[in-house]
């Protein structure tokens, strides 16, 4: 399975798509995806992409498509996995996605008590925190992995248009398995493993396992996530923000999310805190986009100004809009209406809001700090 996880996404993706030719086999419980390897176009796909470790010609090729690590329902078919998919757009999702507060940052930073020898961010994506992580944390080195390589490669573009030394690996799936390009025969010991916005796809119990193994003492963990935007000075419009992100079509896309792990992220991660068994000092803040008098301020409060221009533009980056649109391609039921469209009018009809008049953006936001014991 290791040196299968290896393979490039293009040639995951490829074979996971269904024709006339081929048949598709799920084993559920193992979350496997089983497809025969004799067909002369996947043949010649395998011989043009580059391979990670060498791959024998199986009469059935085992391709793990994540499910297995991120838990995922069964029922949800290959085109799903927009994020590591070649089409998403990827500049959309580190231009248009809010950036964390400092104070956040500060917060991590003082709760840290360990070595500052290397810190990874788990679930990296474009480095929307890989960056900060280097910035605003000292740590002599920090690497950022992730298993989308179009995201991978947007953030190595970045880093190096920023001539920032920090390192960008796409990995299994397996955090043993992450390699330093400095040593890439040693996995190496982080002092700090982050995950921002992506712990919720993620087999909870498998992982914070992989966590504890390779933590050491006084090593920590930081987990944190935002959903659901709400316009700070439009309440009125909080209705027709639900509708679009979870009501049916032609309105929503509720239908398009992947899940589990998107309720997860709206129930605002019940899975945490993290296991007294391997942490102490545990601490976790639950923060609703519009916070109640008396509650408790996180340190992950989430607020953007924006247009609403990059408002919509935000919400493309959103992996059940890119589910709709890949179904929009071969579907013109589905392409008819366009959902984003359908909410821009709403706006226009509740507020007179205009494209480039600036809105006040907050978000539901979990949080989490442990340190190893």
């Amino acid at each position: 399975m290791s040196r299968l996880r290896r393979l490039n996404n293009e040639v995951i993706n490829h074979m996971l798509e269904d024709d006339e030719d081929g048949e598709q086999y799920w084993d559920q419980q193992n979350g496997m995806s089983f497809l025969p390897m004799d067909t002369a176009e996947q043949q010649e796909m395998i011989k043009k992409l580059e391979l990670r470790n060498g791959l024998k010609n199986d009469k059935y090729l085992k391709v793990p498509v994540i499910a297995t690590l991120l838990n995922v329902s069964t029922s949800m078919q290959a085109g799903s996995w927009t994020f590591e998919d070649i089409g998403f757009n990827v500049a959309d999702y580190s231009n248009f996605r809010p950036m964390y507060p400092d104070e956040w940052y500060r917060t991590l930073n003082e709760f840290h008590k360990g070595n500052r020898n290397l810190a990874i961010d788990v679930g990296c994506g474009p480095g929307t925190a890989t960056f900060d992580i280097r910035k605003k944390l000292d740590f002599q080195k920090v690497i950022g992995a992730d298993i989308s390589a179009p995201m991978i490669d947007r953030a190595r573009g970045r880093a190096a248009q920023a001539n920032e030394p920090v390192e960008f690996v796409v990995y299994s799936g397996d955090l043993t398995d992450i390699k330093s390009r400095d040593n890439p025969l040693v996995s190496p010991s982080p002092d700090l493993i982050t995950m921002a916005e992506c712990a919720h796809w993620l087999d909870w119990e498998s992982i914070e396992a992989q966590v504890a193994q390779v933590l050491p003492s006084q090593g920590t963990l930081a987990v944190w996530g935002y959903v659901d935007p709400v316009f700070v000075d439009f309440p009125i419009l909080d209705d027709e923000i639900e509708t679009l992100q979870y009501g049916s079509p032609p309105d929503g896309l509720g239908p398009y999310w992947q899940q589990p792990g998107r309720q997860r992220l709206r129930d605002l991660f019940p899975q945490l805190p993290a296991s007294e068994k391997w942490f102490t000092d545990i601490k976790l803040w639950r923060q609703d986009a519009r916070p109640t008098h008396g509650n408790t301020q996180s340190p992950l409060t989430l607020e953007k100004s924006m247009t609403l221009e990059a408002f919509d533009n935000y919400t493309k980056t959103w992996s059940s809009y890119n589910r709709w649109q890949s179904l929009a391609k071969s579907d013109d039921a589905v392409a008819a209406v366009d959902p984003r469209d359908v909410f821009l009018k709403k706006v226009e009809t509740h507020t007179n809001l205009k494209s480039r008049d600036i809105v006040r953006v907050a978000w539901k936001t979990v949080a989490m700090l442990a340190r190893r014991k």
